[in-house]
């Protein structure tokens, strides 16, 4: 039982109201508990909302929503994909206790037409908020309404509003229970809000201002926020390349914002990052590529990051995994040439490196050298003297369909300052472009987490722009799973006790699940242990785009 449930059980014990009394008084306690225990864990309290435009300001092809999509009374978040046609609606029901925003959705279909304006209400009073498009047709304003979560044409349409009415609302404004209709004049700053309490023709009933700034960076919405039956404003922020900031007032009055919230959808991704010492402990055979394979048919991950693998190894990988019916597009890079554990006659072929695997469309291959002075340089062939590569692809993952950088690496083996400065030059190189994009980096570093160069890659207990996703393992404190962020983690090496395998996600990008990072045994191929290293699975989330107006 959640402890929504058990907040409502315990008030709600005994009641001496008449059981349909007591069925309202507990769909509204159940609103204000919600919120309650979702201000205990997530809210950001704001005292004034004058929101300035954000460094990167979002055009309205993500327009944010929210509604009671279930019936349960609680008023919940979601955004509609406006870019597509028809329209994709992103709906979620759910709160997480800490992350709102690691939230994958509830409910995803399709409806109206692109270039209409969302809007949510329940319009056959179920009980269900279900989706709405504002639209001109000629000048003329049309709302065309559907009574149902899913595809299809609208239940009702009719017109109301004038041609120069910018941005249609839909709530209870007086708590009657019955969704009715408004505007926002989004040319004056503040905003200013008319309200109407029936769909009919006329004047507004409510008139007052809230929320400013510029209309192309800001979000609005409506929503039932403390339960006590009307509903009322929010307006909501682009953080840069992050979650929506959403600022709630309690009241259809002028003011500042009462409490605040986040939320984005995402898009779950599984991530696989491995050392299979593929010349030394497999001589360049096929075994431990079956390992792989099966690994991969029981997990499904949709990046696979390999270390120390031969060229035939890889090539063999890929047909095999296209073969069990799990295809995946990827890139081998070379770290040295002329590998003898690599050699199985009579083929001569005799490279070991990185290889970078991904179940999505692939639009970049880009392999890059370390010196041996440790500077990292983009090129594909190394020299002799040079031991040390990262590959990386550039790959769109549905429903996203945004560019994410995923690259593996292999750093210094035997020499920690070297191992260090190549740290160092991952950070330079690679930590502007995990600013700017979602961006997976993992690899063997031959590091711990302690050491001050890998804390250079680390967010927040370091310098750096990524998320480690087995950073929360050693600080969770208690039953509610409330965690710090700092570096440490499990060893990844068979019977050691040290960390030297990663995988690192831009933070910007990417939100990272509690507990979210599996760590396993390879076991043995034929005779002899697969690895020397352990399997590593991390689940997290990608955030939907932003783009930009």
């Amino acid at each position: 039982m959640s402890l929504i449930d058990l907040m409502i059980r315990r008030l709600s014990m005994n009641s001496p109201r008449p059981r349909e009394e007591s069925e309202r008084g507990i769909r509204v306690l159940r609103r204000i508990v919600t919120m309650t225990v979702l201000v205990l864990f997530t809210v950001v309290p704001m005292a004034v909302i004058s929101p300035v435009a954000p460094a990167a300001a979002q055009s309205q092809d993500r327009v944010i929503i929210s509604g009671d999509w279930d019936g349960d009374g609680v008023d919940t978040y979601g955004i509609v994909d406006t870019s597509t046609d028809p329209m994709t609606w992103y709906l979620t029901n759910r709160y997480d206790n800490y992350w709102i925003d690691n939230l994958a959705p509830d409910t995803v279909f399709t409806y109206g037409a692109r270039g209409a304006q969302p809007i949510v209400g329940d319009w056959n009073n179920d009980g269900s908020d279900t989706p709405g498009v504002f639209v001109r047709t000629g000048g003329t304003p049309s709302w065309q309404l559907r009574n149902s979560n899913s595809s299809g044409s609208a239940n009702v349409t009719f017109g109301y509003g004038a041609a120069s009415d910018t941005q249609p609302l839909v709530g209870d404004w007086d708590g009657n229970g019955s969704d009715t209709i408004g505007f926002i004049n989004t040319t004056s700053n503040p905003f200013t809000w008319y309200l109407r309490n029936s769909n009919t023709t006329g004047t507004a009933n409510v008139t007052f201002t809230y929320g400013s700034g510029s209309a192309s960076s800001v979000y609005f919405a409506t929503g039932d926020w403390d339960g006590n039956g009307s509903d009322t404003p929010a307006v909501a922020l682009p953080i840069t390349n992050g979650p929506f900031q959403w600022h709630l007032r309690n009241s259809n009055t002028s003011g500042v914002a009462t409490s605040g919230v986040r939320f984005n959808p995402v898009t779950p991704l599984k991530l696989m990052q491995f050392n299979l010492s593929g010349g030394i402990l497999n001589n360049g055979t096929y075994p431990i590529i079956g390992r792989i394979v099966r690994e991969v048919q029981a997990r499904r991950p949709d990046v696979i990051s390999l270390n120390e693998i031969c060229d035939r190894q890889y090539a063999h990988l890929v047909d095999q995994l296209a073969a069990a019916g799990y295809a995946m597009q990827g890139y081998f890079q070379e770290s040295r040439t002329f590998v003898p554990d690599c050699i199985v006659f009579p083929d001569t072929r005799n490279e070991a490196g990185n290889a970078i695997l991904v179940r999505a469309d692939v639009t970049q291959r880009k392999g890059y050298m370390f010196t041996t002075g440790h500077k990292l340089e983009e090129r594909e062939q190394p020299v002799v003297t040079e031991e040390r590569s990262v590959a990386c692809v550039v790959a769109n993952f549905p429903p996203a369909n945004q560019p994410v950088k995923a690259c593996s690496t292999h750093l210094a083996d035997g020499d920690a300052s070297g191992a260090q400065a190549e740290t160092r030059e991952l950070t330079r190189v690679f930590g502007p472009e995990a600013n700017s994009m979602p961006f997976i980096l993992m690899g063997d570093l031959n590091l711990t987490p302690d050491d001050a160069a890998v804390g250079t890659l680390y967010y927040p207990d370091g310098s750096g722009n990524f998320w480690e996703t087995d950073t929360y393992w050693s600080s969770c404190v208690g039953e509610d799973g409330m965690c710090e962020p700092v570096r440490g983690g499990r060893a990844t090496r068979v019977g050691g006790t040290r960390k030297i395998d990663y995988t690192f996600v831009s933070r910007d990008h990417f939100s990272v699940p509690i507990a979210g990072v599996d760590i396993i045994d390879a076991g043995n191929c034929d005779t002899h242990p697969c690895s020397d290293h352990l399997i590593i699975h991390s689940s997290v989330n990608l955030y939907l785009p932003r783009k930009a107006p």
